[in-house]
Parts: C-alpha cells; structure tokens; sequence
C-alpha cells in the first residue's frame, strides 16, 4: 500500500463529514493530482475504506465473483465471511468475468481464491510437476 495515499485516506476520515464533504473532496483531488493523480484514484479508494472499516471494527473485503450477485448471495457471503474472520465486515462487491465462476476474496493481508480459473491454474501447476 502506497504510504502517501493510506496517509491521505487516514486524514480524510478524521476530517470527513456532512458538512464539509465539499472542502474535503477539494482536497483530496488536489492531493491526489500531486502524488499520482487518477491512476491512484482506486487505490485510495480502497484505503479509504479500510479506514473507515477500521474505526468501526471491521475488516474491508473485496469479493470478486463472474456474474452480478443477488442480495441473498451476498447476505450469505458476508456472514460466512464475518464467522470466518471473526469480526464483523464491510465488503465490496465486483464482477470479474475472467475468474470464470466461484469467488475471489481481497482483504488488506490475505486473498482468498475459490474461482474456477484459480483451481484451474492449480491443477495445471500439479500436472505440470507430476
């Protein structure tokens, strides 16, 4: 993780709220354009809300899945998830159509790859040893 962003997400959590949304988006653009600009925009992003995750207990995930989830599979995903970790989380959902089917899941330490392409890639590492 870039130190400047996670720096700047840090910041902006503290200063965040409904009142000056406007001044801190301001900010943040301008901080962002001098270190790197849009090409970081979605890691900081992502920093963002590890912070905010962080100051509420929680562990931000990232789930990336082939197709569009409905709100039972992501309800389901989410608890397994939070018995899993122990903790409580707050997660992000995506498409990635290469993954073929099943799931990956991003958090700050660890990935875990339950896809169909990630499997595949592994038997072809055992064939290729064998």
């Amino acid at each position: 993780m870039n130190k400047k962003i996670s720096k700047l997400a840090e910041d902006l959590s503290r200063k965040l709220d409904s009142k000056n949304i406007t001044a801190c988006a301001v900010w943040s653009w301008k901080v962002l354009q001098h270190n790197g600009g849009l090409t970081r925009l979605g890691r900081y992003i992502e920093d963002l809300r590890q912070v905010e995750a962080s100051a509420k207990d929680k562990v931000f995930v990232r789930v990336f899945s082939a197709r569009i989830l409905n709100k039972k599979e992501r309800d389901l995903i989410s608890q397994n998830l939070e018995k899993k970790m122990r903790r409580g989380i707050t997660a992000d959902f995506s498409v990635d159509r290469k993954i073929i089917g099943g799931a990956v899941i991003k958090t700050k330490d660890e990935v875990f790859d339950l896809s169909w392409r990630g499997k595949l890639e592994q038997l072809k590492i055992n064939l290729e040893g064998a």
